[in-house]
């Protein structure tokens, strides 16, 4: 009869709400499911499918009650909560996205991603010595993961430590050299821990890989110009205004700064931040 066949019919329905999903269509996907759940309350699938669409719409308190249900009707569901820890950190409830992840965690040890973002949950709540130490079991785990170290390395960073970070770093420049993103970090890090020469070296290495990178000729004219090279800076500070007028303000202002001890300053200044 009509039973028999509701569970059927609510798969069909929960293909079709996938089908929409991809293309984007939320709120038909999110009808779908819901069509599939009304047929058969007791597949969790439909409820963890309705529960992430609505994260996607910004439901995020519907979506944690669907999937709560979908958690509670089949517990090896490892994405249920996994979901639930990303919906409870977008509304600021990073110690219940901890705990979230815990469980996903639980279901499914393996479950690296989980790992890593109840590290940031932690770290956004507060508990970076908890978090730290997660990030120490993801690298132990797989030491060529280069998320995973640039992770650590900016929680490392943000515990006033650069020079560990600028280690963490290291190790992804040397896991993707033909990448300007370990350097990049690393110079930073370097910058912080007042080691110019060597952050100078990194951002040069990166731009000659992304020669028309704005963002990193500024970085790299501010350490030029703390190194006292106020030429050089001036010529990475125009050079980046000229890729980007929207630094002729700072450009500007920088090059005013530095006018009275480097002449031709003052009339790049002149040039920058008018557009």
């Amino acid at each position: 009869g009509v039973a028999a066949a509701a569970p059927d019919d609510a798969r069909a329905r929960n293909w079709r709400g996938r089908l929409k999903l991809e293309r984007l269509d939320f709120k038909g996907a999110e009808e779908e499911f819901s069509r599939a759940i009304d047929l058969d309350p007791m597949f969790a699938v439909a409820w963890y499918n309705r529960g992430n669409v609505r994260i996607d719409l910004g439901s995020l308190p519907q979506a944690l009650e669907d999937l709560g249900k979908a958690a509670s009707l089949d517990g090896e569901l490892e994405g249920a909560p996994y979901s639930a820890g990303t919906a409870k950190q977008e509304m600021g409830d990073f110690r219940g996205a901890a705990e979230a992840y815990a469980i996903a965690l639980k279901v499914n040890s393996g479950m690296r991603q989980a790992l890593l973002r109840r590290a940031e949950a932690l770290a956004s709540a507060g508990d970076r010595d908890e978090a730290l130490a997660l990030l120490d079991r993801a690298v132990r785990e797989d030491p060529a993961a280069a998320g995973s170290l640039m992770q650590r390395g900016r929680l490392k960073e943000a515990l006033h430590d650069p020079a560990a970070a600028a280690e963490d770093y290291s190790r992804v420049v040397e896991l993707l050299p033909d990448e300007t993103i370990g350097y990049r970090l690393r110079a930073g890090a370097l910058q912080e821990a007042l080691k110019l020469d060597a952050a100078a070296a990194d951002y040069t290495t990166a731009l000659e890989k992304t020669p028309a990178d704005a963002e990193l000729l500024m970085r790299r004219g501010r350490i030029r110009y703390f190194q006292g090279r106020y030429a050089d800076a001036t010529t990475d500070w125009m050079k980046a205004y000229k890729l980007d007028a929207s630094y002729g303000a700072e450009v500007r202002a920088f090059l005013q700064h530095i006018a009275s001890k480097l002449p031709k300053a003052a009339e790049a200044a002149k040039k920058a931040g008018k557009k």
